[in-house]
Order: C-alpha cells, then structure tokens, then sequence
C-alpha cells in the first residue's frame, strides 16, 4: 500500500473488522482461509494486524498511518449519530460498526408507541455502488422473510446526510451455545430451541435464501426463550437465474469452524450447505465442541478435517464443562451420553455428511426427524431393523404396555360381567357416557374459555388422556372416538390445527370402522375435521367433510338437528371462501331453521351460527346485517361464558371490525386493543384470531396517518397468519392488501404496486378467480396503476373487479359503488366520457342505500363524481 487507496480500503474494512473480532485461534483459521481466496488481501490485512499489535504510534507511511483519517472519520461520525433522529428513530446507542457501516440501538416515540429496533446505516462516505447494491440486496432479503424465528425487518430509507439505512428487530439476546450452557439445558430442551431455530431457515430456503453463515452468534435467544435467526449479511439468493439446481458458486466470506466441506472446495452453495452448518451448530450446542479432531487455528489442517475425516460422535465428544451440561457427576454424564447415542448422533451425522447428496433434503426432513427424537418414534436417518421400531413403539406407550397383562384381565372380567347385565346394555351405556363425560372433565384445564387463559398448555391433553385411551378404552372404541374428538377440539381451539387434525382423523377413522358408530357423533368429527380444513385454507376438503357429515343426518332428533345446524353453518363458510356466495346464504337459512327446530335458538351452539352469519354478511358489504348478527351472539356468550371466554373475545372483535367499516373509530379502537391482548394472553401470537385484531389495529392507525405503527401491527398480523395457517393461506391477503393501501394512500405508487401484486398473486393462487377477495385486490392495484397512469392496465383491473362484485355481492352493496365510481375514472382518463357518466350514475343510483348509515361516505362518492379530476389528483384517500 504506496498510499491511501479508498477502493482498496472497501474491501479491506469488513476483513480487518472481521479480524478484530475473533479470538486467536479463529483468527488463524480466518487468515488461512482468507489467503486461499485472495493471496494479496491477505497480506495487507497481515500487515495491519501485525502494526496493530506491535506499535503504540504507527510509524509514518504504515498501512495503519495512512488509513488512519479515514477510520477516525468513520468512528466520528459513527459516535456523532448517537441522540439524533433518523427517519422516526432516535439513535440511542452504538451497537457494532463493520466494513458498511454502523448499527445502532434506536427507539421510536410517536403516538404513545415506543419501539427498540436496530438500525444499520452503510457508509456513504466510502461506500461503492457495490456497497449499495450489497446494502440493497440484504435488504431485500430481509424484506422477504417474514418469520417468528427470523429478526424482522421494518422500513428503510436514507438518513439527513443521505445514507441509505433499515431498521428491524432489535433483539436483547444471547448466542444459543451460550444461552443453554449458561442455564445448564437438558438435551431435550436444546434439541426444541434447534427446532426453532431449523423452523428459520426452512422458512429462508421456501424463500429461496440461503444462509450461508449459522453459527452461534447469529443464532440469539432471548431471556425469555424467543430463538430470533440474525445477520443475512452474506446470504443468497436462490432465484431462477441460478439455472434448475438453484445453487451459487461457493468462495466468499465464510466462519471456517462451521464452513461446509463445499465451502472450502469452493464449489456450489445449495441449502444444503445451511444444513451442513446447522447439523455443525447442534453438535456445539449438543456437546460444547466442534465436531472433528483438527485445530481450528491451522487452516489447512481444518479444512483437511472439514472435508476429509468423518465427525466424532457426540457422545465421545460431550465435554460436560464447555457445553454447560447439567451432568456434573459420573452417573448423570452417562445418562447424557446414552440421550447423545443412537437416533440424535445419526441426525447429528447425517446432516454432516461430506456429500450434499447425502444429507437431509430440506430443514422440514431434518425437523422432522428432531421431533421424532423428541416424542420417540422412529428418525429417518437411523438404519435400524425391526427392533428398532418395537423398542420406539413401546418407549411411545410404556404405561399402555406395562399394563397389558392388567388390560387382558380387566377385557376377560368384563367380557364375563357383560353377559352377566344384558339386560342392563342400556345402563352400562349411560355409566360409559359418564365415564366419556369425567375423562372430558380432565381435559378441560386446556380449554381456553374454562381456565381464561391461565395454563394454556395443550400437551397436558395428550399426557392426561393418553394413558386413559391406551388402556382402559381400548376395549371401547365409541367413547376413544369421542375422546380423542374432545382431544382435537381443544386444539382446535387454541389454533394449534395441524396438531388437532391427527386425534381427529383418528375418530373419525374409528367411528367409520365401527358398525355400531352413532351417525351424529361421526357428524360431529366430520365438523371438526372439515372446519380444520376451512382454516387451513383446504376448502375442498372441508367441503367434502361437512358434506359427508350432512348426509349422515336423516334423524329428527334434537341431536341430530342441533349438529345439522352447526355442520351447515361451517359448510356455508366453506362455500363462502369458495366464492360462492348465494349458496352461501342458503345453508345458513338451512343452519338457523335446522336451530329452531332442534330448539337451540337460545343456545351458544346458535350463537356460533350467528357469529359466522356476521362475518358472511360483513364480507357481502351488509355491515348493518353483521353487526345485528355479532350482537345477538354476543348477548349469548356473555351470558353462558361471560367476558373472558374466547367466543366471546372473538365475537366481540368481530363486532370492532364492523364498527371501523363503518367509520366508527372512536368505538371500534378500545375493543380491538382489548380483545387483541386477550388473544395474545390465551393463545399467544401464533393464533388468527389475535393476526386479525393487529391486522385491524393497522388499519387504524393508518387511518390516523400512524404509518409506522400500522406498518408495524401489518407486519405482525402477517407473522401471526403464518405461523398459525403457513405462508400460503388468503387470510395473509389482508395484511398484505393493508399495507399496499398505506402505500396508496402516502402517494408511494410504485411501493403500493409491490404490495398489491403481492395480495393478488396470493388470492390468485389459493382462491377461485371470481372470489370478492380477489376483486378487493384487483380494484386496489387498478387504482393504484390511475395513479401511475398507466390507464390501460387499470381499465382492465377496475372492470374484471366491477365484474366480480356484481356477480357476487348484494346489488347496491357499498363494494359494488365503488367499483362503479373507480371504472368511471378509468374510462374518463381514457376520453369514454358518456362510458364514465353511465357507472356514475347508476353509482349515484345505488349510494343512498349502500351508504344509508355512512353520510361521509356518500358524500364523498359524490364528490368523486362530481369532480373526478380531483378524485384522481387524491385517488389513494
């Protein structure tokens, strides 16, 4: 280095800073790597460690001499950020600085809202158009994934001085290998915060990004045990110009200790480079050491190891002390070591095979195998013969085969007292419905609206009934049925419904084997199981359920028409998502008369029934209907389950989303704050029901130009959507459809554009293509294409969304008006003015009577009309 090169020094600051910051050892194995890549970046950065430590004034003309300025400006201005006010944020702290820039603690106050996230800001001063791309692409990525597990990414934009920053989660963590040797973990409870971990990078790779970096430190847990996956600083992405094996080139910037055997031979990144680097992360966090004999600090010699010797099992390489291990005496290091043996090293080793090929396929294969660990059942990576699954089967249901020789007397005994009190089959089945009804009583500790929310654990189901239902109703299969139903609802309830589905299908694979089934209580499951689908978004199958459930029912029992009451009312559901809406209405006629006549009216069965014939007349546009339909419920469940009960939380949430559709703010934001915390007390954030309250939360406060904190509860409703439903679920629409309205609304055409083809896409793939969801997304971006004046596209979103409200909803509904003033516009920017006054005036026919009860509104359409050059001039108000 002659002399000061700033180009030079872009790509030396990152490696000098990554230098810095390691121990000796890794920094050995860092240089090692870093001189295979790049012999000359190397030598300097030698040179600058080596003045570094050696010199307390740097002489004249050092590398360090002659960078000097630079770095004392760079440290400047990152200290000189600290107390000022970067977009919304207020620059609290400096967390790290690195080779792009700083990042810092910063806090948000608007509104009464106070918000910690972690602002990066890149330097402007050195920074390259390389540096922004970089910048801009980890932005992007981070943008992309939307995860529990996965810091989340806020908004962005460029400082006073025009530096390009973003903010995201600021979590208050740390590393997971210290996080459990610091509390002593058991094996168990480190193999659920891998999961956690493992869930993060499944979502990254669907998202077609690879990691490329997992290591401790970019793994934090927080106090209280949230996992959050950090720095995608080095990821890729995977997209279709990497050709169909969807990889990249490896070489770059790597930790060596859990670099990939392909990392090294500089050949392709796949995932399954991530997931060599995550089975490496379980065997720190398993063992407290690395998984090969080599010395990290000799290079060469590491990467001999990496790619060369197979790993040390875990169980041989467990060092109680370094992995914080709660085995501190012989007797208990062996009973670790026996929990490290077997199926967790074969994981462990598989996902550590030299081979890409060899290793597990996906994060999702390498879960599922850790969970199976967990509840003993057979891991896919263990080669084992039949003796393998018995032992794991009887390890599933000790008690049930411990007590088998029990079992076999209790069968003979009341084979023999059954013959005995034949003629008394109709009591033994009133003392076997009481036994049904106590084991009920067991497990109502889980249900939500009997403990109000105190010990929400669902596992406490299984654990309870279990032993019950392996034993003493294995003779009975009828009441097993029921119980399991039981089982399958409560889970349904806490919004747990991939872990209902199973008890569920097997009642009902029972009750359907069983000759002596009775047909309502087969309805019953088939309900459950169909509204298990509705909420998954498996509309054809639910369909299929219910259906089935319906023919069962030819009885005129009051049984059996209060369950045909309810089975029509989730098939109308059904059909309604389907886009189907006069059906719709039908079977919720079908459903209240099927009420009436089992003299139910009065109950909370029919309050379900009303609550669902809200939400199907709120998403018609008849919110004077809906709200009529929440409060008749509501009158219900306060008075059978009181405030508390979820039924009623939800319900009274239902009622706030129609009183802000109606303009109400004032009363609707109370109760959507209030029902939105119950939620998250009952059910946590993993639950729909608490991702509609923020996702309404949002739209109030974009209604109050509260941008930030709408962007901030939309961003939460769509973690909440798809941790409860998947990422592919049309209830993840909304928020989507929000936010690109906020965009709308602040005139970022082009950013609204993003989010509204987001939404579309989404009903596109998962809903019919005439459903009313989809027309919501085709007028929005056709309004937004008006502001970009693109007049032709938006012609054609307007009409197809115009063309759907008409077939679909009730004919002067509000949704329809404004279809009718927006294709006007639409055909007025493009000179069909007599076109235009033709939906104008039947928009003005129908606005009294779908505004009836909005006077605002009505005025506004008016005005639209009447001046619809301002109407486009503020077409996102």
């Amino acid at each position: 280095m002659s002399g000061f090169d700033p180009a030079r020094w872009v790509r030396l600051r990152p490696l000098l800073d990554r230098a810095l910051e390691l121990d000796a050892d890794a920094r050995t194995a860092f240089m090692s790597a870093l001189r295979n890549e790049d012999s000359s970046l190397h030598d300097d950065v030698e040179r600058m460690l080596t003045e570094r430590a050696t010199a307390d004034v740097f002489g004249a003309g050092s590398a360090m001499d002659l960078l000097a300025p630079i770095v004392a400006d760079d440290a400047m201005r990152d200290d000189a950020r600290i107390g000022q006010n970067i977009g919304h944020y207020r620059v609290q702290r400096l967390i790290g600085t690195g080779g792009m820039g700083a990042v810092y603690l910063a806090t948000r106050r608007e509104g009464g809202f106070a918000q910690q996230v972690a602002l990066k800001v890149v330097r402007g001063a050195l920074a390259t158009r390389q540096d922004r791309e970089r910048f801009e692409h980890e932005r992007q990525i981070l943008a992309t994934l939307v995860h529990p597990n996965i810091a989340a990414l806020f908004d962005g934009g460029e400082t006073p001085d025009g530096e390009p920053y973003y903010t995201m989660e600021y979590v208050d963590g740390v590393n997971l290998a210290e996080f459990c040797s610091r509390g002593a973990l058991p094996v168990a409870q480190r193999v659920r915060l891998l999961i956690k971990a493992a869930a993060a990078l499944a979502h990254a790779h669907q998202n077609l990004v690879v990691h490329r970096d997992i290591k401790p430190s970019n793994v934090l847990v927080t106090a209280d045990g949230r996992v959050k996956l950090v720095d995608f600083g080095i990821a890729k992405l995977l997209d279709e110009r990497a050709g169909p094996a969807l990889t990249r080139v490896g070489g770059g910037p790597m930790t060596p200790e859990y670099a990939a055997p392909e990392q090294f031979r500089n050949a392709a990144i796949t995932v399954a480079t991530d997931v060599y680097q995550f089975g490496v992360l379980c065997f720190r966090v398993l063992t407290g050491r690395l998984p090969y004999r080599g010395d990290p600090s000799d290079g060469v010699a590491w990467a001999r190891a990496v790619t060369e010797q197979e790993p040390l099992s875990l169980a041989r390489a467990l060092d109680p002390e370094a992995s914080g291990s709660a085995a501190r005496n012989a007797h208990a290091v062996a009973r670790v070591r026996r929990q490290l043996r077997g199926d967790l090293d074969a994981i462990v080793r598989k996902a550590l095979a030299k081979e890409p090929a060899n290793r597990y396929r996906s994060m999702d294969a390498l879960i599922a195998d850790l969970e199976a660990f967990l509840s003993a059942r057979p891991v896919s990576a263990r080669r084992a013969g039949p003796m393998y699954f018995v032992w794991r089967f009887v390890l599933r249901r000790r008690y049930a085969v411990g007590a088998a020789a029990l079992a076999i007397v209790a069968l003979a005994a009341f084979a023999i007292y059954a013959v005995r009190q034949a003629h008394n089959a109709l009591r033994e089945a009133e003392r076997a419905n009481a036994v049904a009804a106590f084991l009920e009583s067991l497990f109502q500790v889980s249900d939500p609206g009997v403990n109000r929310g105190e010990k929400l654990n669902a596992n406490q189901i299984l654990e309870r009934g279990a032993a019950r239902l392996e034993t003493e109703m294995a003779s009975q299969p009828q009441q097993r049925a029921r119980l399991l139903t039981v089982i399958g609802e409560v889970y349904s309830a806490l919004g747990d419904f991939a872990r209902a589905r199973v008890p569920i299908e097997s009642a009902v694979t029972i009750q359907r084997t069983q000759p002596d089934t009775d047909p309502v209580d087969l309805a019953h499951g088939l309900r459950a199981l169909g509204w298990i689908d509705h909420r998954q978004g498996n509309e054809q199958a639910a369909l299929k359920s219910l259906d089935e459930g319906v023919a069962l029912l030819d009885s005129n029992s009051q049984r059996a028409l209060a369950e045909l009451a309810g089975l029509r009312s989730y098939r109308a559901l059904t059909l309604k998502a389907l886009g189907k809406f006069d059906a719709a209405r039908a079977e919720f006629v079908a459903a209240l008369a099927a009420a009436d006549r089992a003299g139910t009216a009065d109950t909370v069965k029919t309050a379900a029934i009303h609550n669902n014939l809200g939400i199907f007349l709120r998403d018609s546009g008849d919110g004077k209907g809906a709200r009529a339909e929440f409060e008749r419920a509501l009158v219900i469940y306060r008075r059978e389950y009181g405030e508390d009960h979820y039924r009623t939380i939800g319900t009274t949430q239902n009622l706030a989303m129609v009183l802000l559709d109606g303009g109400d703010v004032e009363a609707a934001k109370p109760l959507l704050e209030h029902t939105s915390e119950q939620e998250r007390r009952l059910f946590g954030e993993a639950h729909t029901d608490y991702a509609n309250g923020q996702n309404m939360l949002g739209n109030i406060a974009r209604g109050q130009k509260r941008y930030d904190d709408a962007i901030a509860y939309y961003a939460q409703a769509i973690r909440s959507y798809t941790l409860a439903v998947g990422d592919r679920h049309p209830y993840i629409a909304f928020p989507l459809a929000n936010r690109a309205q906020l965009e709308l609304e602040r005139g970022r055409y082009d950013d609204a554009l993003v989010w509204y083809d987001k939404a579309l896409a989404l009903r596109r793939e998962v809903l019919p293509p005439d459903h009313p969801e989809t027309a919501d997304s085709l007028d929005g971006r056709g309004r937004t294409l008006l502001g970009l004046k693109r007049y032709a596209q938006a012609h054609a979103d307007l009409d197809a969304a115009l063309a759907i409200r008409r077939a679909k909803m009730t004919a002067d509904s509000a949704a329809i008006v404004q279809s009718l003033v927006h294709a006007g516009l639409a055909d007025y920017v493009l000179g069909d003015r007599d076109a235009a006054k033709k939906l104008w005036d039947e928009a003005l026919d129908k606005a009294p009577r779908a505004y009836a009860d909005r006077p605002t509104e009505l005025a506004s359409v008016r005005a639209d009309i009447a001046d619809p050059d301002r109407a486009l001039a503020h077409i996102g108000d």
